[in-house]
Parts: C-alpha cells; sequence; structure tokens
C-alpha cells in the first residue's frame, strides 16, 4: 500500500488536520482521516465549505484520488446534517437542448449509479437563477439561456432536509464530464429517462412537463 500522508498545521477551527491517502490492493485511491484527528475536525469544514471546494482545491491530483476525497467530504457532510438535523438548500437545473432532451449527470461521490440533474448548493442570499447558472457549467461545461425558476420541493432525507429549488432554461452546448466530480453527463428524452434515473430526479421533470403544457406546478 502506497500512501501519501498530508498534515495541515492551521489553526482555523473549521480545517482538518490530517488526511491520509493511500493507493488499496485493488489499485484504488482511497481517502481516510488519521486516527488521531477525529472526525469533528473534517465535518466542520465540510459543513462551511462543502465538496464543492474539494473539487476546486485539489485538480492537480490524480482523478482517482481526487474522486476518493470527494467521497470522504461527502460522507462527513451527510452525518453532520443528520447529527445536527439541518436543513439544506439547493438547486437542480432542467437544462434542455434544441431536441428537446433533458441533461442529466451521474456524480462520482453521491448515488453513483443513479442519473440525475446538474445542481448544488444553494449559497446564503445567492440567487437561484445564478446558482443554477454557475453550477451548471461547473459540473456540464454548459451555458444556460431563459432560465426560470419553478418553485421547490421538500424531501426528508433520513435525519435532515433537503429543499430544492427547481430551473428550467436551454442549453446549445455538449457537455463533458470531468472525470472528477462528474463522470457522465448526457441528454435523455423526457419521456425515456434512465431506469436509474432517481425518483426525485422524475418528480422535478415532470413539473417542468406540467409547466410545458400550460399546467401549475
Amino acid at each position: 500500500m502506497k500512501a501519501i500522508h498530508k498534515r495541515h498545521a492551521s489553526h482555523h477551527p473549521h480545517e482538518a488536520q490530517a488526511v491520509i491517502c493511500y493507493r488499496s490492493v485493488t489499485g484504488d485511491w482511497q481517502a481516510s482521516l488519521l486516527p488521531e484527528t477525529g472526525p469533528e475536525h473534517l465535518l466542520r469544514m465540510t459543513i462551511v465549505t462543502g465538496c464543492a471546494t474539494v473539487a476546486r482545491m485539489v485538480p492537480v491530483l490524480p482523478a482517482p484520488l481526487h474522486r476518493a476525497l470527494l467521497r470522504l467530504a461527502h460522507a462527513a457532510r451527510l452525518w453532520w446534517w443528520r447529527r445536527t438535523g439541518r436543513t439544506v438548500t439547493g438547486c437542480s437545473v432542467i437544462a434542455i437542448n434544441a431536441a428537446g432532451e433533458v441533461l442529466l449527470v451521474r456524480h462520482s461521490y453521491h448515488a453513483r449509479q443513479s442519473w440525475l440533474l446538474p445542481g448544488g448548493g444553494l449559497a446564503r442570499g445567492e440567487d437561484v437563477i445564478a446558482t443554477a447558472r454557475r453550477e451548471l457549467i461547473e459540473e456540464t461545461g454548459c451555458s444556460l439561456g431563459d432560465a426560470r425558476h419553478l418553485g421547490a420541493i421538500t424531501l426528508g432525507r433520513n435525519g435532515w432536509t433537503n429543499v430544492i429549488e427547481i430551473v428550467s432554461g436551454v442549453t446549445s452546448d455538449d457537455p463533458i464530464a470531468d472525470g472528477r466530480e462528474i463522470v457522465e453527463a448526457r441528454f435523455f428524452p423526457p419521456g425515456a429517462l434512465p431506469a436509474t434515473a432517481s425518483g426525485p430526479t422524475r418528480a422535478m421533470i415532470e413539473r417542468w412537463t406540467a409547466c410545458q403544457n400550460g399546467n401549475s406546478a
């Protein structure tokens, strides 16, 4: 096992002090907290910064190691949200191409077998449309035009609550998965979504379809 030990000599209360990154016997990169570190430092850091920070901070790392760090940060974040009963607000983006198809993605660190709408966390005070445009271009390289806010859905998440603001719009770009945060990005006909599309994804696309047909959301 080849290990890379990274210790951070920081006095910031939200920063993790030590993480060990290693290659397992299967050849996959893994990342773990060192025993003396304890989970609280990483949990607090994850709540403040989110997985998006991990995605932006370590683009020079090998992609498998980068994905392992994202999984570690996301697991810690979910644990903290359950522990605190947190309400987390984010947005999902329904991006439609000229053929009327909807863009879906598969993440490297969350529900990895499921097809989801692009999206991410909504920062305090951030405009929903601005968040949607930012998240879409960060995750897929696609720009969003004619953006429209369709309202929100609220989901119980086994101890925490997820409020998802829904934004729809159009794009003329071809999606590109970075192989780190996003492993696959493709367009699908709204009426022929992949079998592994998540339930909330289907519900949000149904709301968009109802709006297209002139029904209230």
